[in-house]
């Protein structure tokens, strides 16, 4: 009978605890960070469920999970459990020989065997219990296991510096339909910019193009996993095709993740991506059509001294017109410019800049007949102002356009890209400098 009395409160005991477990580990209330899972791996000295559930009454916090170690088989029946990313081991030992007769001492681990932290109590006194050495690790105000709760805050974010930010290097930023281009991902950092942990994985987007590279993602195998890793990411990005887009540009976007496990313990295909960390913007050119880039640079020097300097950038929009004996029409689909500048020997700064009303006419693309390159651009009059609005009144100053010497192709294949530079130079009371650089990316269809 007193046997019976024994095993019905033992079993009621470890029913309630399985089933407290399993609810911490499936619950999502109140974490806004990732959730982590560990257990209890080795208890020396100690009875393993006693003290799990004394070590779980102290660490569980809304994002760290303590699983019963007799449940973890029946949660790998669940679709999208994994194996907990930490785990414990705590020990017991009493008549040491020595200064120290007791400890109580607990190690946090990643997966891998690598130690985060250690908690030790000690005591002196051979009457010292295992329940003062309870009461310094979990219940003291100041004890050793409580001065690191939240883990997560105090231990795991500084342990995984998870990724929060990185830089996005494409070989280019303007693509033909299809092209392919290399990209590359460094300074992978946390949100203190420490170097992100090699175990880490982030995902990549490309929102209308496509990935090469990496391990697709069962939940959508467009998007693709990579581990951090210990140095700079590498994969190709292809441009969407001219057929199926009309897009005029395309984002890579960078995703940082909560899994951290090794690609054995939980495959690759598996990794779900969680916030944005950066993006990068790609301008698609398309069929017959064509993208312009313009640096103009405007001194006036009167009696030795810089009186003016403008320098405006332009970016333009064209599409192709038609063909005239060697001679290519594009019509402006649209433009803009930016400005910068001062007047009156710098007296005046940060001019507004605004665009003329008036509609630019075609820019011309000379070709060779026996090359098939091009030779020289005639560009349109785009037609700005700089516009100083100061208490002597407002300074309108128009802008003078591509200079003359800045015509001619020197620089890119002559077919797909075209660059050209010149400074011009006009005497009098006053000199006037102007130079111009420019670059033309065309894709034609014939």
């Amino acid at each position: 009978m007193n046997k019976i009395k024994f095993f019905f409160p033992a079993l009621l005991f470890s029913l309630l605890f399985s089933i407290s477990f399993i609810a911490f580990a499936t619950s999502d209330d109140g974490c806004d960070g990732c959730k982590r899972d560990a257990v209890l791996k080795k208890a020396v000295g100690l009875d393993m469920h006693h003290f799990t559930s004394i070590l779980a009454e102290h660490a569980i916090s809304p994002c760290f999970h303590l699983l019963y170690s007799g449940e973890i088989n029946e949660l790998g029946a669940r679709s999208k459990w994994k194996p907990p990313e930490y785990y414990f081991t705590a020990s017991y030992e009493t008549n040491l020989k020595g200064r120290i007769k007791s400890r109580l001492s607990i190690s946090l681990y990643f997966e891998d065997g690598e130690l985060i932290h250690n908690w030790e109590t000690e005591s002196e006194r051979t009457t010292f219990t295992y329940d003062g050495h309870l009461n310094r690790m979990f219940r003291n105000n100041d004890a050793e296991f409580r001065k690191f709760v939240p883990l997560e805050l105090t231990l795991l974010n500084d342990f995984e510096k998870q990724p929060s930010q990185c830089d996005v290097h494409p070989d280019k930023e303007e693509l033909f339909p299809g092209q392919e281009i290399q990209v590359r991902i460094s300074n992978i950092v946390d949100f203190e910019g420490r170097k992100s942990r090699e175990f880490n994985r982030i995902v990549v987007q490309a929102v209308k193009g496509e990935i090469i590279g990496g391990t697709p993602l069962l939940t959508d195998p467009d998007l693709k996993a990579f581990q951090v890793g210990k140095g700079d990411i590498t994969f190709t990005y292809r441009a969407p095709d001219d057929e199926n887009s009309q897009a005029t540009e395309d984002k890579i976007v960078i995703y940082n993740s909560c899994d951290i496990l090794r690609k054995d313990e939980y495959p690759m295909p598996k990794t779900e991506l969680k916030d944005k960390i950066a993006e990068k913007r790609i301008n698609l050119i398309h069929a017959n059509s064509a993208i312009a880039k313009i640096t103009e640079k405007y001194e006036v020097t009167c009696e030795g001294e810089v009186s003016q300097t403008l320098s405006a950038k332009l970016n333009v929009v064209l599409k192709y017109s038609h063909t005239e004996s060697l001679v290519e029409y594009y019509d402006t689909v649209s433009w803009n410019v930016r400005g910068t500048g001062s007047i009156f020997n710098g007296l005046f700064k940060r001019p507004h800049v605004e665009k003329s009303n008036k509609i630019p006419g075609k820019l011309l693309i000379f070709f060779d007949s026996k090359t098939g390159k091009a030779t020289r651009i005639a560009f349109p009059g785009y037609e700005y102002f700089f516009i100083f609005d100061t208490s002597y009144g407002i300074f309108r100053y128009e802008q003078i356009g591509v200079t003359d010497s800045a015509r001619y192709v020197k620089g890119g294949d002559g077919i797909h890209e075209m660059e050209g530079s010149g400074t011009d130079i006009v005497n009098g009371p006053c000199r006037l400098k102007s130079t111009a650089k420019w670059n033309i990316k065309r894709y034609r269809i014939k």
